[in-house]
């Protein structure tokens, strides 16, 4: 189930973007800025100096004094707003905090997350070019042998996982389903929005198919922001996808009804939101056979969420660096802070783990294969 990797370069037309800089806590600021790709690219950085110690081994020190002074690029795949936005943004300041870098945040959207993946991965692998990852969504593509893809994910160089995603199908204010049973008894045909690609697809196509839901599937969304704007236009009935991104402002601002979730968050907030609606288990036991395995499984991916990752090959003592400056900033009580105030879950991953997730997953993905085709 593993595609091989093409290393390539997506064509771009450089543009000065807006630009957020952090001065250190300790130290000299350094003046960050930085430059977007491709027309549908924008950037902003993060810089630091004299960051914390990131290693005790000489082999994760070497790493670390590599990084010191330099720039950092996160790829975020989607536009800004979007879920892997918001956590490329809030690993941005710790991690130039813990390296002494400049880190910058670049979004490359399109292609459902796959042209910025792409993109990070076809970078020089020196760990100055980095990316989040939608492991889910990347899992599903490999399953519709998706060939714009151009990574094996076992290949990457994992850093760390921000946290589980957690997974909703919304419907749009003007829709005629509240519930997720009056989604289940429509007489007519629902109009589902999103892409073809990521977990969106993943997770709503698996459950309106289980279900037997007669469905015309509108997937020429490119990313969450436009579906998101899509929703809130009343363009479809329902969609799928993760609340950190711009579903969750959707919701609370009553432009969106709740209709199923899948997995926790660690916001007090935003568990207050979904506590009243179906959970995962409670949907799952209305089916049986391969339907239930396959929403089964489906919901079992967005436990593996928001991947924070370097193309294949990244130096073993950088690599070492980097997990362990994520880890540090995921753990500081400012990442944390900031995660709370914009509604963002926090369950951090150590990058050795995920990678061996990431596999596990890999390999028990298949049942989800005739759903979502």
């Amino acid at each position: 189930m593993k595609i091989n990797r093409v290393r390539r370069r997506v064509g771009a037309n450089f543009r000065s973007t807006t630009k957020m800089t952090m001065a250190a806590l300790a130290g000299i600021g350094l003046i960050a800025s930085a430059c977007g790709s491709s027309s549908n690219a924008s950037s902003s950085s993060t810089s630091a100096s004299g960051g914390s110690k990131t290693g005790t081994s000489a082999g994760q020190s070497s790493g670390a004094a590599y990084f010191k002074g330099k720039t950092i690029t996160i790829i975020a795949p989607d536009n800004a707003g979007g879920g892997f936005d918001k956590y490329a943004r809030l690993i941005a300041p710790g991690l130039a905090s813990e390296l002494g870098a400049t880190v910058n945040v670049e979004n490359v959207a399109g292609g459902g997350t796959i042209t910025g993946t792409d993109k990070m991965v076809a970078s020089k692998a020196d760990g100055l070019t980095l990316g989040m990852v939608n492991i889910p969504g990347d899992i599903g593509d490999v399953l519709q042998h998706n060939t714009a893809l151009k990574v094996d994910l076992n290949t990457l160089s994992w850093i760390g996982l921000t946290s589980p995603e957690t997974l909703v199908m919304l419907a749009s204010e003007s829709s005629p389903y509240s519930t997720f049973a009056q989604l289940k008894a429509a007489k007519q045909t629902v109009v589902y929005g999103g892409s073809k690609s990521g977990i969106s697809w993943v997770g709503g196509a698996t459950l309106l198919r289980a279900f037997n839901i007669q469905t015309k599937f509108l997937t020429g969304y490119g990313s969450e922001v436009q579906v998101s704007q899509g929703l809130v236009s009343n363009e479809f009935d329902v969609c799928f996808g993760d609340i950190a991104g711009a579903f969750y402002s959707d919701i609370v601002s009553n432009k969106a009804k709740l209709l199923l979730v899948s997995g926790p968050s660690s916001v007090p907030s935003v568990e207050k939101v979904i506590s009243a609606v179906p959970q995962a288990p409670q949907i799952e036991s209305q089916l049986s056979g391969s339907a239930k395995a396959a929403v089964t499984e489906a919901f079992a991916l967005g436990n593996i969420g928001f991947g924070f990752a370097g193309p294949p090959g990244l130096p073993s003592n950088r690599l070492a660096a980097l997990r362990t400056a994520f880890m540090n900033a995921m753990s500081s009580s400012s990442v944390k802070a900031e995660a709370l105030k914009q509604s963002l879950s926090l369950a951090p991953m150590d990058g050795a783990t995920l990678a061996q997730k990431v596999s596990a997953a890999e390999n028990s993905a298949s049942v989800l294969s005739s759903y979502i085709q």
